[in-house]
C-alpha cells in the first residue's frame, strides 16, 4: 500500500512541476448593468508577460478604460510569480504581490492571488485559449 502511496505522490508531483503556464489567458465579464471587464494575459515562453483590463463600467459619462502590465513571470512549483517593470505610467498594472495557479477543478483556468487588494479587479480565473 505504501508503495502506491509513493507512485501516486510522484506521479502528481511530475504534473505539478510539468505543468505548461506559457499562452494566452481570457475571461470576459458583462454585468446586467452594462458594466464590462475584459481581461487578457499573455504568458510568453522567455518568460514575459503582458496583461490587459479594458473596463466600462457604464454609469453617466463612463468612457472606456485601459489597464495595462509588463514584466517577467517565473514558476515556483505550480505558482506563477510576476516581476513587473513599473513604469509609473498612468493606469499601470503593479503585479508586485501577485501571484496565479491552475484552479484544481478546472484545469484550464487561471486563478489569482495577492496580499493586497487588487484595485484593477484581478480576482477573477483567466481560461486559458
Amino acid at each position: 500500500m505504501k508503495f502506491l502511496y509513493i507512485i501516486v505522490f510522484m506521479f502528481v508531483s511530475n504534473f505539478i512541476l510539468a505543468q505548461d503556464f506559457t499562452g494566452k489567458y481570457y475571461r470576459k465579464i458583462e454585468a446586467q448593468a452594462g458594466e464590462l471587464f475584459v481581461y487578457t494575459l499573455e504568458l510568453n515562453e522567455n518568460n514575459t508577460y503582458k496583461i490587459l483590463i479594458h473596463r466600462n463600467l457604464n454609469r453617466g459619462n463612463s468612457e472606456d478604460e485601459y489597464f495595462e502590465g509588463i514584466g517577467t513571470w517565473t514558476q515556483e512549483k505550480s505558482k506563477i510569480i510576476f516581476i513587473p517593470e513599473l513604469t509609473g505610467k498612468k493606469n499601470e498594472i503593479d503585479m508586485t504581490t501577485v501571484t496565479a495557479r491552475f484552479d484544481v477543478k478546472k484545469k484550464n483556468e487561471l486563478l489569482f492571488y495577492s496580499k493586497q487588494k487588487m484595485k484593477w479587479g484581478l480576482n477573477v480565473g483567466m481560461k486559458k485559449e
